[in-house]
Parts: C-alpha cells; structure tokens; sequence
C-alpha cells in the first residue's frame, strides 16, 4: 500500500498524517524572539504509549510555541475519516491500540467498541474471568430453573453464590452473551 500524507486538520503547515499511522513534522521557518529565522527539518514523529496501562500511542505536537500531546489514533481518524461525530468512539477493527493505519479505524458506538474489546479478549467475561464461580451451562440452568419457578434463593443457595448473582442471570443484566 502506497503511503499518502495529509495535513492534519488544526495544524496544517507544522504537521501531517499517514494513512499508514504515521505523524511527521513539516519542513517550515520559525522566528524567534529576536527575528532571526530558525529552520526546522521535518521528520517522521516517534510515537510512545500514553495512559496508564492504556497502550495508545501519542505524539507531542508543538505550534506556536505551545506543547500538546495527542493521540496518534485521534489525529489519524481526524485526519482521514473527518471529525469524530458526537457520541462516538474510535474504534480500532483489529483490537490493537497500536495498529493506526486508516484501513484499521472507524467511528462506532461505545457499545459496539466494548463488544470488540470482548471479542478480542481484551475485556475477559463469563466463565473465563478469574473469578468466576459459574460456567456457561451452569447460567443456562439457571435461567430454566427459574423459568420453572425456583426461586433466587433457592437457586443461589445450590450454586453458593448470591441471590443477587442469580436476579442478574435471570434478568440478563449478568452473563449477557450466553443465550
């Protein structure tokens, strides 16, 4: 895939985006305090992780002397997909954090990007989360037993969890993707 580069909307002149998830500065002239003209070489951008544990990677951008730092997925899809619309989130189609080419990003809803993160094992739910005390066929009964009239308790007390583990299976509020 051939690389394209275009200006990065708020920052036209200082920098541009890849479509291959890349920042790069822009060969420009800056003045200083004193009017002497200061050339910059642009470059190509190293781009470190940024958040705790979060694992998205960041530049830091610089423009009229002011400093920012700024996710490199946000400048990307900002970039290439348009502003971001309100409500949703950027999403990554692969699950890597790391991977900001454009053919890897899209707009969704935070429900649509929490399915993703579950569908790439990047949030652990059900019976393969380290506390877990029931398994998919356990939650399964338990929705027939109730159906059948059993009560929570008496569900809960078979299984030794809580009546309010077991009023979250029944109602779906729990356990959610077993069907």
């Amino acid at each position: 895939m051939e690389e394209l580069w275009k200006a990065i909307p708020g920052f036209e002149g200082y920098y541009e985006a890849s479509n291959l998830g890349r920042i790069r500065s822009i060969d420009r002239i800056i003045y200083d305090t004193r009017g002497r003209a200061l050339r910059f070489k642009g470059r190509v951008l190293k781009q470190e992780r940024t958040g705790y544990k979060l694992g998205y990677l960041g530049v830091n951008l610089c423009k009229e002397g002011r400093m920012t730092r700024r996710n490199s997925h946000s400048l990307i899809a900002k970039t290439f997909l348009g502003i971001r619309p309100s409500g949703l989130d950027i999403c990554h189609n692969d699950g890597d954090r790391t991977n900001n080419k454009v053919s890897n990003l899209r707009y969704d809803t935070p429900s649509s990007n929490s399915n993703d993160a579950v569908h790439h094992g990047k949030i652990v739910v059900g019976e393969r989360h380290y506390r877990a005390k029931l398994t998919i066929n356990h939650v399964r009964t338990i929705r027939l037993q109730h159906q059948e009239g059993q009560s929570t308790q008496a569900i809960a007390s078979k299984y030794g969890v809580s009546q309010t583990a077991i009023w979250k299976i029944v109602t779906r509020r729990g356990w959610r993707h077993v069907t």
